[in-house]
């Protein structure tokens, strides 16, 4: 039998990166941990929550870019798979907002505990961003970054469920399945507290920001003028367009914020 353990952590560009499984309420859960090899030179401790479903690919690497950045930086951070997606166990038809947010928790306790307190940052990538709202309040997080941030969930698993009927060519899929996956349907179906996601207060998080593309998903319905404590970075272009560079833009403009807001803090 293959021992996957014995590679579990790997070295790159004076980067250590290590694979763990946490336990949850809803089974173990895939996080992949980086810190600089040398010493923890920033009090950055970095969260990422990832897209979902036919967006993972995309947010895995927008996850994984942040956490490698932060790490060169000399901070420490994380990513993970949302229950009952990718490498981390759950069925996603019973998955609710409160469970996204308790593995989320989970992530945050791991970072501390390995590396120590410091300055929590949690970021969450378009519908990752509503329970990455949820964990910044209830681990009183300091920095809120939202990446194209899809915040009404029923539109973005219709939006999945349509693209998949477009490309499925008229075969016959179960239902709520999309994409090779099944649509979480209780959490597509929870209410999802919208007003005042986020407000610094009681939160205690100092920094939030948007960043998303000039021809990306406004936040809800309006802009993310409408929440007078967000910066709102855009990037030139759009998400639905496939770029050569892998979004590199609009990646390198979230780890800059979250890098100098840190600096400009220490």
């Amino acid at each position: 039998m293959y021992e996957w353990s014995e590679h579990a952590v790997v070295v790159d560009e004076g980067i250590r990166r290590e694979v763990r499984f946490i336990s949850t309420a809803t089974g173990l859960l895939y996080v992949s941990l980086y810190v600089a090899m040398d010493s923890l030179t920033s009090a950055l401790r970095l969260v990422v929550c990832p897209a979902w479903h036919a967006d993972g690919d995309y947010g895995f690497e927008v996850a994984h870019h942040l956490c490698a950045g932060v790490a060169k930086s000399g901070g420490a951070a994380a990513m993970f798979h949302w229950p009952g997606h990718g490498e981390s166990d759950g069925d996603p038809r019973t998955l609710t907002i409160d469970q996204f947010v308790n593995a989320g928790e989970a992530v945050v306790d791991e970072v501390l505990a390995t590396y120590g307190p410091g300055t929590l940052a949690i970021a969450g990538v378009q519908v990752g961003a509503v329970p990455a709202v949820g964990i910044a309040r209830s681990r009183h997080a300091e920095r809120l970054l939202l990446i194209e941030p899809d915040l009404d969930v029923e539109a973005h698993y219709l939006a999945i469920e349509r693209t998949a009927r477009r490309t499925s060519l008229g075969k016959e899929r179960p239902r709520n399945w999309a994409a090779s996956r099944f649509i979480p349907q209780r959490l597509r179906e929870a209410p999802v507290p919208i007003h005042p996601l986020l407000v610094d207060k009681p939160s205690g998080t100092k920094r939030s920001a948007v960043v998303r593309y000039e021809q990306g998903s406004p936040i809800e319905q309006g802009s993310p003028i409408d929440y007078p404590n967000v910066e709102d970075l855009t990037v030139s272009g759009s998400r639905r367009r496939r770029s050569p560079d892998h979004h590199l833009a609009l990646r390198e403009v979230a780890l800059d914020w979250l890098i100098n807001v840190e600096t400009a803090n220490a």
